[in-house]
């Protein structure tokens, strides 16, 4: 009554073209990764033991939770502020330079230890002694997660801002990749090659900064060399005192006293940046409450 409107239906060639334009390659890259990923792990499991394919499960699983609990939630924020953003190139810049930031702020070091961790954790957690064999798995694939964690975003980026027939493109190489190496590395290294070819194709997808930065001028190095020098040091810190790790409970006193470590290491490196990302974790659990 306030606003009427005549049902029915209505075409117009314009709209549709360019909504096609748009939509195929986007829908292309869905399917590629379908390919990419699920068809190939239809693949491994039909060419190894079952006992085998539940290890790859085994450190795939761990090893991503950290992109499903950090970076998924924040690509949820950032995915629609890049393409409403996408005219406003300087406040576009600072989202994405924030959102790398916090991204490897919390990833990097979770990554970290997971490699340097997991063998006394699955050593000491009473029941998780019969998955030792998936240690190796669990590190490539938290390699993978390392370079997820930067290229994810980015790719998110091209898409946001329209140019998804860019990332189709990649996505088809990473897949052939993909497809190529893992037949490969499980002939010569067994299962512990379907991870290996993971984490190689996962560091090959930081080509994509070639054309995100051809879109947009932005800080890569800035947004997360802090938190890689910072993750360095780190790594070296817990290789060290994972030697007095002798139960669960002294394993659990050293991941805390290597996460002090990191913050007191950012802190150094990046106060003002630190304090920032701590205030608005603060603002979004009590938002959640």
């Amino acid at each position: 009554m306030i606003q009427p409107w005549s049902i029915g239906f209505a075409y117009k060639k314009e709209i549709f073209k360019k909504l096609i334009s748009h939509g195929s390659p986007f829908q292309g890259n869905s399917i590629l990764a379908l390919v990419k990923d699920d068809l190939l792990n239809l693949y491994v499991a039909s060419v190894l033991p079952l006992a085998q394919v539940g290890y790859i499960g085994f450190g795939q699983k761990w090893a991503f939770q950290p992109l499903r609990l950090i970076m998924d939630n924040v690509i949820k924020v950032t995915f629609p502020s890049y393409s409403r953003l996408q005219h406003d190139r300087e406040a576009l810049r600072k989202v994405v330079e924030k959102s790398l930031f916090l991204i490897a702020f919390f990833i990097f070091p979770i990554v970290v230890g997971f490699i340097v961790f997991s063998p006394s954790l699955i050593d000491f957690i009473p029941g998780y002694q019969k998955w030792q064999p998936a240690v190796l798995a669990l590190a490539f694939f938290s390699v993978n997660t390392l370079f997820a964690s930067i290229s994810v975003p980015l790719t998110n980026l091209l898409n946001a801002i329209g140019k998804v027939k860019i990332t189709l493109r990649y996505m088809v190489g990473w897949t052939i990749l993909a497809w190529i190496l893992t037949p490969f590395f499980i002939r010569f290294f067994g299962y512990n090659g379907v991870p290996l070819a993971s984490a190689i194709v996962a560091a090959s997808v930081l080509v994509i900064l070639i054309p995100v930065k051809k879109q947009l001028s932005f800080s890569f190095l800035g947004s997360i060399g802090k938190q890689a020098v910072a993750s360095i040091a780190l790594l070296i810190f817990s290789f060290i005192v994972r030697n007095f790790a002798v139960s669960l409970e002294t394993t659990i006193i050293l991941i805390i006293i290597s996460g002090a470590f990191y913050i007191f290491c950012m802190y150094l490196l990046a106060k003002q940046d630190v304090i920032q990302v701590v205030q608005f974790v603060l603002k979004t659990v009590k938002r959640e409450k």
